[in-house]
């Protein structure tokens, strides 16, 4: 399984890219191809869709935390790859917050129609809490300022806003951060988070 390429963009597409890595090209599917360059170096996480009769189809990534808003979105029933990068052109925190709001005509994008958008908000409600947090891309966002962090009551999203922002001190620790995801994952198995 590839989980990360770094390579050279030579080609794209109107939605996928062509890296070369090595001495192989990689056609990767991305949400936004246009933001890249040819011959642009970069370096993307991925995953490894499956489809039907189809061989092996590379899909791309700027960060873990696309991926792993990627990975909810095609958990969803009748969600595929591309609806779900159709979905990730915008910013994680857009998304996260149009879910908890139950704002359906917020994904409710060009082949994304609003049955498709009520069904990712009704499947991932209370599920995205920490993408609300996170910056759209590294150093894009300023840090939350103090009067923000007030009303953090959530302690994974106190240790999200930690690891996003090293120098923020609340009070949590790596072994306390590690008790923290191992809690939440019991809460996501149990279904209580």
């Amino acid at each position: 399984m590839l989980s990360e390429i770094k390579g050279v963009v030579v080609a794209k597409d109107v939605h996928t890219v062509f890296v070369k890595a090595e001495n192989l090209t990689y056609e990767i599917y991305v949400a936004r191809a246009y933001e890249f360059k040819i011959k642009d170096e970069v370096c993307l996480f991925l995953a490894e869709i499956k489809v039907q009769r189809q061989p092996i189809i590379l899909v791309g990534f700027e960060s873990n935390a696309e991926r792993s808003m990627f990975n909810l979105l095609i958990s969803v029933p009748r969600i595929g790859f591309k609806k779900a990068l159709r979905i990730l052109v915008l910013p994680l925190s857009d998304i996260a917050a149009a879910v908890r709001k139950n704002d359906v005509a917020a994904l409710s994008l060009k082949s994304v129609g609003s049955v498709s958008a009520a069904q990712i908000c009704l499947s991932l409600s209370g599920r995205l809490t920490v993408f609300e947090v996170l910056p759209a891309a590294p150093g894009l966002l300023p840090p939350p300022s103090p009067a923000e962090l007030k009303h953090v009551h959530s302690p994974i999203v106190k240790a999200a806003i930690e690891r996003c922002y090293p120098h923020f001190e609340l009070d949590f620790g790596d072994s306390e951060l590690n008790v923290l995801r191992e809690k939440y994952r019991r809460d996501l198995d149990d279904g209580t988070a």
